[in-house]
């Protein structure tokens, strides 16, 4: 899948940008880290003070979609990789 070069996003996680269409995991309160498909991105606020969101849509059946800030979405690796680097990241606000 080719990327949207014009949606790049810095964060703090090592990833530069979500594409559209990109396979991320995302964690929503009270859910474990989940896979799901970014739909689009979402920026509120006013200038100075804005925030980045993007709408998911979560993998599995019944599909569900759901607001995730940008904190909160990791770069697709194998469920094993996830566990091993976010396990230990217990005091992480954001997780």
């Amino acid at each position: 899948m080719e990327k949207n070069h014009n949606s790049r996003f810095p964060n703090s996680y090592g990833v530069s940008y979500f594409a559209d269409g990109e396979i991320v995991w995302a964690k929503m309160k009270q859910y474990p880290w989940w896979p799901a498909t970014v739909l689009s991105r979402k920026v509120t606020g006013k200038e100075g003070n804005k925030k980045l969101s993007f709408i998911v849509e979560f993998m599995g059946e019944p599909r569900e979609q759901g607001e995730i800030t940008l904190f909160r979405l990791r770069q697709f690796t194998s469920p094993s990789t996830l566990y091993q680097r976010f396990s230990s990241n217990a005091k992480d606000p954001h997780v």
